[in-house]
């Protein structure tokens, strides 16, 4: 609370003001809360309250840094433990056959300890070893129990050697050995827990190899699950199992080798059968030398798949994908590994589609896909039905050189794309790094595409877009690099399959039943079908379009514009060319062709850009863009609930537009601090007949052609910097076809970057207000510096050019 509370208006002298004022720079410079009034009432963010956001934020990062760090420990110890199992099946061996003779070892777990005082020996099996590797057994005349005295082997006879090759003759007569798995089958246990061991599936060492025991229960179901045999092997004289099998031991993931997956030739099926058996166990894929050829495969539920490093699988030529991700909790861990697919197949490189939950893709490289019109990454459903994907996940993942996108989500409810790098998309079909579009409705009307997040993602040297939202909802995009893009490097705009019928929901497009001559009324909708109820209102966009060769009344001379009021009944619409600008009050006459309020009827009809389509996009903070085509490091269009916030532009060489916005309806961009032209590209940030618009805190340098420049009503332009722009003959911020608008802007311009203006509001401005504008060195002089061509605006306590206030 202030002292004197004059209430007298922003830039007072009066020393009570001063007072006051100094009175709350000290409260929110030191004070400890995190806020405090100023002397006209209004909130204000102390430095205490900075400080508290900035630690959260270091915390946060904090955070972030420890989960990456986490799982790539995990990751870690899940591929050693994987070795380690491998390793432990080779060398296990020999102390299986120990067991399998009848031999074991003297410690409580059944290992063969090293020779020593205080040993008690309790069976005639078991053995001990001395300091050369010889093992020693008891002496058939050696009363037990006996305790080693340690005074050297045999002990006064007690003990007899069992020489290396004297036990491998013994346990040569007690483990069958079967050279592949066509030996394996020809021959039957004697007893259960009789002991097999493989050599190879199909030669010695090629992966399949392992130790088999004999059960002799009925194994009939395992036998009938394992199609391709790599875990029971039920004998040929009896192949259903109902007698008995073998049964390799294992623990941890099963490996695919095992099932007869093999490199240079297509395994779909034995890999297949693995990743069957595998459900719920996790499926090991090992690196070969040469590349495997699959697809599609698709993992069951519960389960784990890890790729080693160095994989590679291909897609067989003619076939449809690689991988088809389509249950429930199943996770690809591929760092190091690839898929591949070369044009001739009919898919993408991996599908992602309903029923698919909880699922996730981490650092698998899919490089290539089917033919035309397919993607390395797709995310999907049939969302007319009400199945879409849900809780997906790529991390870490690479895309590269797809036909259409480098990955599409098209139904998905709860996507994360982190950490991936995504490029060379080809020309054609699209090209998109990350396209955003769905391609129907929910049942209910929603967005099948929502609630997602991309992040710290690498996408670049795409033949399109780096990152498209046609027809999608409520999506983050956040601290991305996103550079050398041929199009634009992020954009938005509604216009996909939203208008199609059969897809349209009720008011997305508007059939023209009549025009009110007399008042400029448009007759949309029959009666009890109100407007209000759809949600419209006041500066909605609409497209008008026509079939049939019809044509409009002469005063709807425009292609796109806005809804400037609404009927109190909802069924009538105005429509003026710019919002709240414009507005056509009369028609000369009614233009020609089919009348209906069904859109997919009338010759006349109206697109409209609604909630749902194409909304709530929040490009956050931390974007970098730079090099991207010219039509826009970022561009908005048709869309509905945009910011963009803390984005990083350079337009490196690329003459055109940093930031773009178009027919759109409530865009918020703020704190965009470092936007730099370059002194090549032509603006910084071009608002275009938009409704609802406010900018703040952004800075943008070096555009030749306006730095600024604002169509639209009612907008706020606050605490902007436009800095060397303009130069020669054009505008550094420039404001037309707006009234009520309102601008706070900084304008400067060095020597080496003179212009002859500094903001101007042309005479299709009125009705606005530039208040605090400091444009001290624009413009060739103090009239130049702040124009306003319309005496309905008011120019107050703003800065001109030699620095005197107007």
């Amino acid at each position: 609370m202030t002292k004197f509370n004059t209430g007298n208006p922003v830039g007072s002298s009066d020393p009570r003001d001063l007072y006051d004022n100094a009175e709350n720079l000290d409260n929110l410079v030191n004070g400890d809360q995190a806020a405090y009034n100023d002397r006209l009432g209004k909130s204000r963010r102390s430095w205490q309250s900075v400080e508290d956001q900035v630690n959260q934020q270091a915390d946060q990062y904090a955070d972030d840094k420890e989960y990456r760090d986490s799982t790539f420990a995990s990751d870690q110890t899940y591929r050693a433990d994987a070795f380690q199992a491998a390793q432990d099946d080779r060398e296990g061996v020999f102390n299986a056959y120990l067991v399998s003779a009848g031999y074991t070892g003297t410690a409580g777990n059944g290992d063969v300890e090293d020779y020593a005082a205080g040993i008690e020996i309790t069976q005639y099996n078991q053995v001990v070893r001395d300091t050369s590797g010889e093992f020693w057994r008891v002496s058939g005349s050696t009363t037990l129990p006996y305790t080693t005295t340690g005074a050297g082997l045999p002990e006064g006879g007690a003990f007899v050697a069992v020489g290396d090759g004297v036990l491998r003759q013994e346990l040569g007569q007690g483990v069958r050995r079967a050279s592949n798995l066509q030996a394996l089958q020809s021959i039957s246990g004697r007893f259960s827990g009789d002991v097999a061991y493989l050599v190879g599936r199909t030669t010695a060492g090629d992966g399949g190899e392992g130790e088999f025991r004999w059960d002799a229960s009925d194994l009939s179901a395992s036998v009938s699950a394992d199609t391709q045999q790599g875990v029971y092997v039920a004998p040929a004289s009896a192949p259903t199992g109902v007698s008995g099998a073998w049964v390799r031991q294992y623990s941890g993931p099963v490996n695919v080798l095992w099932f007869g997956v093999v490199t240079g030739t297509d395994s779909t099926t034995e890999a297949q059968a693995a990743l069957e058996f595998g459900s719920g166990k996790g499926v090991f894929w090992p690196v070969s030398d040469s590349e495997y050829i699959a697809g599609p495969l698709i993992p069951q539920e519960n389960t784990v798949v890890t790729l080693e490093p160095g994989v590679v699988i291909n897609a067989p030529s003619g076939g449809t994908r690689v991988f088809q991700l389509q249950r429930e909790n199943v996770h690809i861990w591929a760092y190091g590994a690839k898929t591949v697919m070369d044009g001739t197949q009919s898919s993408h490189n991996v599908y992602i589609l309903h029923p698919a939950k909880n699922v996730s893709v981490h650092g698998l490289f899919a490089e290539g896909s089917g033919s035309t019109g397919d993607d390395c990454f797709y995310i999907g459903g049939d969302p007319a039905s009400g199945k879409v994907s849900e809780n997906v996940r790529l991390i870490d993942c690479k895309g590269r050189n797809a036909k259409r996108n480098i990955c599409s989500v098209v139904a998905c409810h709860g996507y994360e794309i982190y950490g991936c790098e995504f490029y060379e998309a080809q020309a054609g079909i699209l090209g998109v790094g990350i396209d955003l579009e769905a391609n129907t409705y929910m049942p209910d009307g929603s967005n099948p595409v929502q609630r997602g997040v991309i992040r710290k993602c690498k996408i670049h040297d795409n033949a399109g877009i780096g990152i498209a939202v046609i027809f999608g909802e409520d999506c983050d995009i956040i601290e991305n690099e996103v550079y050398n893009n041929a199009s634009e490097g992020i954009a938005t705009g509604a216009g996909g399959a939203q208008f199609n019928a059969g897809v349209a929901r009720d008011g997305d497009l508007l059939g023209i039943n009549s025009f009110d001559l007399a008042t400029g009324e448009i007759e949309v909708r029959s009666s009890g079908n109100s407007l209000w109820d759809l949600g419209y209102e006041i500066g909605t966009v609409v497209q008008l379009n026509k079939r049939n060769s019809a044509t409009y009344p002469s005063e709807l001379n425009f292609t796109r514009g806005f809804i400037s009021s609404i009927s109190a009944d909802g069924l009538k619409i105005k429509i003026s060319p710019h919002y709240d600008y414009g507005e056509v009050t009369s028609f000369s006459g009614s233009g020609t062709g089919t009348r209906s309020y069904d859109p997919f009827v009338a010759d006349l009809y109206m697109l409209v850009y609604r909630e749902g389509q194409c909304s709530n996009i929040r490009i956050g903070r931390g974007n970098k863009l730079y090099g991207n085509g010219a039509a826009g490091q970022i561009r908005l269009q048709t869309a509905v609930g945009v910011t963009i916030d803390r984005a990083y532009i350079d337009m490196a060489g690329v003459a055109g537009t940093a930031i773009s916005a178009s027919f759109c309806r409530r865009v918020s961009i703020t704190n965009c601090t470092e936007i730099y032209g370059r002194d090549i590209a032509l603006r910084g940030i071009n608002i275009g007949t938009c409704s609802k618009v406010t900018t703040e805190n952004n800075r943008v340098t070096g555009f030749t052609s306006e730095g600024m420049i604002v169509d639209g009503s009612h907008i706020r332009c606050t605490n902007d910097t436009v800095e060397n722009c303009g130069t020669t003959g054009n505008k550094p911020f420039r404001v037309q076809l707006c009234q009520n608008g309102k601008f706070s802007p900084r304008v400067f311009n060095d020597t080496a970057h003179p212009s002859n203006y500094g903001i101007i509001l042309e005479n299709s401005v009125t009705n606005s207000l530039v208040t605090g504008a400091n444009c001290k060195d624009a413009g060739a002089d103090n009239a130049s510096s702040i124009i306003s061509l319309s005496a309905t605006n008011r120019i107050i306590d703003s800065i001109q050019r030699d620095g005197s206030f107007r």
